[in-house]
């Protein structure tokens, strides 16, 4: 799941930055939407994966807490981008 998620993430990037006509507002929230899921791909996925497998916790206090905080991030950054896109599409749509 992790690795599914980092390339077709890492893919959106590279598309979206590749080409000038698809360097909009709208793709910008849709990368910031993505950005996050990179984060949860990259360091929550799998450090949560070793946790369960080994069925306790086997890193710091510290890793706790910065996975906890990323956790946290990424779960905010997804929602607002989400709320943020679902408005731009109101508003283009509404009002174009």
């Amino acid at each position: 799941i992790a690795l599914t998620g980092l390339v077709g993430n890492l893919s959106l990037w590279a598309i979206v930055l590749s080409r000038r006509a698809l360097r909009t507002a709208s793709n910008g929230l849709v990368l910031c939407l993505s950005g996050a899921d990179l984060l949860v791909s990259a360091v929550n996925v799998p450090i949560t994966t070793v946790a369960v497998i080994a069925g306790r916790w086997v890193f710091s206090a510290l890793t706790c807490r910065a996975v906890g905080f990323i956790t946290m991030v990424t779960f905010v950054a997804s929602v607002l981008s989400l709320g943020l896109i679902s408005c731009n599409r109101c508003v283009l749509i509404c009002f174009p």
